[in-house]
């Protein structure tokens, strides 16, 4: 079994599977709102499936991490300050998605 968490275009997963192998990919670009992790539905669901991994099994976990190292570029800066002067309007961006997500697993 394999987990892809921030999967994207899923290129580990459909590897995987090419490669005969059940896979899961979760990430917050796809149709399902369960594959948004940084929701409480998704984290779980993502929970779910990497508790689940047996010994020899694939965790592919990747966050943006421009979403969330300290050394971030100007417009990361200022969307980060943004957010801090009004966090409501930013429920879904990116700082606060790898910030949830680096902080939940």
């Amino acid at each position: 079994m394999s987990v892809e968490l921030f999967a994207g275009c899923h290129s580990v997963t459909n590897g995987v599977k090419a490669l005969g192998f059940p896979a899961i990919g979760l990430d917050v670009s796809t149709v399902s709102d369960m594959d948004d992790i940084t929701s409480n539905v998704g984290f779980l669901r993502a929970l779910t499936y990497v508790l689940s991994l047996c010994p020899g099994g694939l965790l592919w976990a990747a966050p943006p991490c421009s979403s969330w190292v300290w050394a971030t570029s100007g417009a990361e800066r200022a969307q980060l300050t943004a957010y801090m002067q009004n966090p409501n309007r930013f429920s879904k961006s990116f700082a606060v998605g790898g910030s949830c997500c680096s902080t939940g697993f």
